[in-house]
């Protein structure tokens, strides 16, 4: 089927987009995933996205969803509320970024202040632009990063000293047996299959939204047996919850891409990048 020369034009902003943060992103972070056209996994069902992009900052990642709109009218708050289900349906936390050609309805301006979603407004450049008031396209993403500290494990201790004395290891040299606590650390399922790792799942025990968090403790109790592995590779330890001090704090990175108006205008009729408000 033959695309329409609004679809054609959308499609090369995203590929343009996508090259933008390809080359930039390598130069102000570590890029793990980096997809356009892609489908990712909410809990409920799976979501298309123009641009998904996943990267690491010193020892935190981040993902951030980018999606560009070519039609020739004003992007309504309809649109907006469908890219914040799409955000709180990602198991992860997830900053949106929103692209389009003709601006955005009072509304819906307001509710992505509100909901923390980035807007990106493109025109033809005027003499403003070319002044070099706008001469860049630059992300600045404020990000809460969280930290995790105090992690506490409740065994099962009829459990595993029952599974010490199966395996006929001595009190003594059982006290020597521990759990090393990182980001590899990974949980299991009775049947011994990975269902998590435990980045992914403090990461999941994070409250949501957008702003600083003072320490909290959360105790996370498993609803089904969990095991994680030991430094004995004999021996697994049998959880019944586990216990987590988690914090906020905020983080701005920027990324600039240098005349990134003129790199978009060699295919794209529109192209200045703004930021409403």
């Amino acid at each position: 089927m033959a695309k329409s020369a609004e679809g054609e034009g959308e499609h090369e902003l995203v590929q343009q987009i996508y090259d933008q943060i390809r080359v930039e992103g390598e130069r102000n972070t570590t890029t793990i995933e980096l997809r356009r056209d892609h489908d990712l996994d909410g809990r409920d069902k799976k979501h298309r996205v123009d641009i998904y992009w996943k990267f690491r900052v010193g020892e935190n990642t981040y993902s951030v969803i980018v999606e560009v709109k070519g039609s020739e009218s004003t992007v309504d708050l309809d649109q907006l509320f469908q890219l914040k289900n799409v955000l709180n349906d990602l198991p992860e936390q997830t900053w949106g970024v929103f692209v389009t050609r003709e601006g955005y309805q009072e509304d819906a301006l307001e509710y992505a202040k509100r909901n923390r979603i980035l807007l990106y407004e493109l025109h033809m450049p005027d003499e403003r632009d070319r002044t070099g008031r706008i001469n860049t396209f630059n992300i600045t993403i404020n990000i809460y990063q969280p930290h995790f500290t105090n992690i506490k494990f409740e065994q099962d201790v009829e459990w595993n000293l029952n599974e010490l004395a199966q395996l006929k290891i001595p009190r003594d040299e059982a006290r020597k047996i521990k759990v090393e606590g990182s980001d590899e650390l990974k949980f299991y399922d009775e049947n011994g299959k990975e269902f998590t790792n435990a980045l992914t799942f403090f990461n999941s025990l994070v409250p949501k939204g957008f702003d600083v968090l003072l320490p909290t403790k959360i105790t996370y109790p498993f609803d089904k047996p969990t095991f994680v592995k030991t430094t004995d590779p004999r021996v697994r330890m049998k959880i019944k919850s586990v216990e987590v001090t988690i914090y906020k704090t905020h983080v701005e990175i920027q990324l600039k891409g240098e005349n990134f108006v003129e790199f978009v205008i060699k295919n794209i009729a529109k192209g200045t990048t703004v930021f409403p408000g």
